[in-house]
């Protein structure tokens, strides 16, 4: 009852019931979190973190220079698990190696790490400073996203972003511990969705500018939302073509203009210094070969065949003739020599890169038991005389289903986070992808059969949330499956879940102002 009064007070200004939820969670995390004030050495927080130091400290956009001290650069000493997950045998062979990698950097896209060394540049160089701010981003996000969801939903959609809000920020707050690139990834997910769904309700000139400006953002944080923009501008294309309407059309162009003007500045820098064109970093193309090649049939991330010499033999990308190819070409190439293994390396991604997470078990399994419930429904109820399942039986078995299904991903809503900060899967948890996959293909042959029910639910999503599961699974299938990739939209999928578990315990129209 006292949440209920809480809004039924703040309902006539729901962004300031927002800002209060804000200032609630950033109290209690900020006294819950322990963060230091180093950082780990090894990965892609070796990267962020000494480029963030050199941008603060007005030197070029290198990796840190040989013979530099750990403590200049706020790095702890290796540890045994950090040497061991990193695969090295020592910490000396663990710094000359980091060191050897030192120089010009255009593997990474600016963002993130100018965004640390804008903190440093106030705070000095503290890493505990970053990781507090990055915990408030994570607090914003869980704390607007009720209005978000409201925006889809109404007032259902209120109540259903508060309660996957906080178990969003409960289940991720760890991830500002780390100086990676999730928790800014994660307000930018936000504002791209906020952006799209403003833009679809304003229709104006200024919305799909602001739309394209931060999709350009969002890419030079990360490029993994590379797709969103050009998903949007063909959304936008489509319904103006559907609609007759030119000036919509006009607003795809202004989408599209805002999004290279916001980040060409960047694009015309490093392509000059890379000495060849680069739109945002020069990482997709080596990444693009490590996840398609003859040792991804785990679905992961292999880039043996350029770091392994002993078995560079192995890999076709080793040929000859091939050195000349862009990296599409030899993947494609790679493709039509194993056709037998595309299939499979795209399951094995997606089963890697979405299921493990209790947000997207929930969402699917709820979604194709909403569609064996339809399906069963027309085949079943419909007809008459002895032994047919009557619908209310149905409907008995689709609640009970809900219910194991929420249970059973339960332990997922805490991820096990190494030393690089890169959530994985606790070797306790028995969603582990091995055992997910016969559970998996047998998933596949339902949707086969209920297609019908199961596209229906897709398309009855937002289209914000359509465009943004669509560019994730894009970036998961041209490279490898990572829980890493999806963390960052885990709060929208937070939300998709808990609507359809209401949608299937709740009446269809709901009143949330009690009197």
């Amino acid at each position: 009852m006292i949440f209920r009064q809480i809004y039924r007070v703040g309902k006539g200004n729901r962004l300031g019931l927002c800002g209060a939820l804000f200032l609630a969670y950033a109290a209690a995390f900020l006294w819950m979190s322990d963060f230091s004030d180093t950082c780990i050495f090894g990965g892609d927080v070796w990267d962020y973190q000494t480029l963030a130091v050199n941008v603060a400290r007005g030197r070029p956009l290198a990796l840190d220079e040989p013979g530099e001290p750990l403590g200049a650069l706020r790095f702890a000493p290796p540890n045994p698990d950090h040497l061991r997950f990193f695969g090295f045998g020592s910490v000396p062979e663990m710094i000359a190696h980091y060191h050897r990698r030192s120089g010009y950097n255009t593997e990474r896209t600016p963002g993130h790490y100018v965004f640390i060394a804008g903190i440093y540049r106030i705070s000095g160089i503290h890493p505990k400073v970053v990781k507090e701010i990055q915990l408030l981003m994570l607090c914003l996000v869980a704390a607007f996203l009720p209005a978000l969801c409201r925006s889809w939903w109404g007032e259902r959609g209120w109540w259903v972003g508060l309660g996957s809000g906080l178990i969003y920020l409960a289940s991720a707050w760890r991830l500002a511990g780390a100086l990676m690139s999730e928790s800014l990834c994660a307000l930018m997910a936000f504002a791209v969705l906020a952006g799209v769904e403003w833009d679809g309700r304003e229709k104006s000139w200024t919305s799909a500018a602001v739309l394209g400006f931060v999709c350009g953002i969002a890419n030079l944080v990360k490029g993994c939302f590379y797709f969103v923009p050009w998903l949007a501008v063909c959304t936008l294309l489509w319904r103006a073509r559907r609609a007759r309407s030119r000036k919509m059309g006009w607003r795809a162009v202004v989408v599209c203009a805002s999004f290279l003007l916001t980040v060409g500045p960047w694009s015309l820098y490093i392509s000059r210094a890379s000495g060849r064109p680069v739109f945002l970093s020069t990482m997709g193309e080596t990444l693009l070969l490590d996840s398609n090649n003859e040792a991804c049939l785990d679905g992961g991330w292999h880039p043996e065949w350029r770091l392994d010499p002993q078995r560079s033999t192995e890999f076709l990308y080793s040929r000859p003739e091939l050195q000349s190819a862009s990296s599409i070409g030899k993947v494609v190439r790679f493709y039509l020599s194993h056709p037998l293994a595309f299939a499979f390396i795209m399951a094995q991604k997606v089963i890697h890169g979405f299921l493990g997470f209790f947000s997207v078990w929930v969402w699917l399994s709820v979604a194709l038991l909403g569609a064996v419930h339809g399906f069963a429904q027309r085949r079943l109820v419909s007809h008459s005389g002895g032994g047919v399942v009557s619908r209310e039986r149905l409907l008995g078995l689709h609640k009970g289903g809900v219910i194991v299904s929420v249970a059973a991903a339960v332990p997922l809503l805490w991820y096990a986070f190494p030393p690089n900060g890169s959530p994985e899967l606790s070797d306790s948890c028995w969603l582990q992808p091995d055992i997910m996959e016969p559970v998996v293909w047998g998933l596949a042959v339902l949707v086969g059969v209920c297609c019908r029910d199961m596209f229906r639910a897709i398309r009855v999503l937002p289209p914000s949330c359509q465009i943004m599961l669509a560019n994730f699974l894009a970036v998961t299938l041209l490279f490898y499956g990572s829980l890493r990739f999806l963390l960052v939209i885990d709060f929208m999928m937070l939300a998709l879940a808990l609507k359809q578990v209401a949608d299937v315990f709740m009446e269809p129209e709901f009143h949330a102002d009690v009197s």
